[in-house]
């Protein structure tokens, strides 16, 4: 019989979508304004306790990767301010983590189409984020 090593990933898992049926209850049923923040964040958390969880620091595509979860966190809470600025550094944060994403391929491997598939889009966001 094979013996594999498993990741438990319940708690991590439930500590992702809590917040978001949290949130969902919420934006249906309208509860308070105060809960949005709260539950995005820590539904942002729970995405990097996951990642912490599968151990993802212990290799360079591992590093990359959750780099970008960290920078789309803070993406996120950027995102939740009403103010333009924070919408526009909120959008830079999650292109910097697409980045990272890119720099995970670049450390398995690269095909080159497949990369120019995932940049140009991303530079086209760039572009019509800091032009427009």
């Amino acid at each position: 019989m094979i013996k594999v090593e498993s990741v438990s990933l319940v708690t991590p898992v439930c500590s992702t979508l809590l917040p978001l049926f949290v949130l969902l209850l919420n934006d249906f049923y309208g509860f308070s304004k105060y809960i949005k923040p709260v539950t995005k964040t820590a539904a942002s958390l729970g995405f990097l306790y996951a990642g912490l969880t599968c151990g993802l620091i212990g290799s360079d595509h591992g590093y990359y990767i959750f780099l970008g979860l960290v920078l789309s966190a803070v993406g996120d809470v950027l995102l939740l301010h009403p103010k333009p600025h924070f919408f526009q550094a909120g959008a830079f944060f999650f292109m910097l983590a697409h980045f990272m994403y890119c720099g995970a391929f670049a450390t398995t491997g690269l095909s080159l189409p497949w990369f120019l598939l995932y940049v140009c889009p991303n530079a086209i966001f760039l572009w019509t984020l800091f032009i427009f």
